[in-house]
């Protein structure tokens, strides 16, 4: 699913990549509980404060809430995602 307000970048998760990805990730359609809002989004803005040595709080708002995304980021930690 891509989010029509997003403009994917060279260094976002090529396609290739986000084939192989997707269907590891939680939130899918299927799963338990509901899907989640564009997973391949978020790893984009989680790479992005990676790449940047970047506090959350810096996250370009392009990419959604820097609190939700870092509160999305902790539930995958301790889901052993990460």
């Amino acid at each position: 699913m891509t989010n029509k307000n997003m403009t994917y970048r060279s260094y976002d998760i090529s396609d290739d990549l986000w084939e192989v990805l997707a269907p590891h990730l939680p939130g899918k359609k299927g799963s338990v509980g509901r899907p989640a809002h564009n997973n391949r989004s978020f790893l984009n803005g989680v790479m992005w404060v990676f790449r940047n040595g970047s506090v959350w709080r810096d996250l370009p708002e392009e990419y959604g809430n820097w609190n939700s995304f870092h509160k999305r980021y902790i539930r995958w930690r301790k889901k052993g995602i990460w």
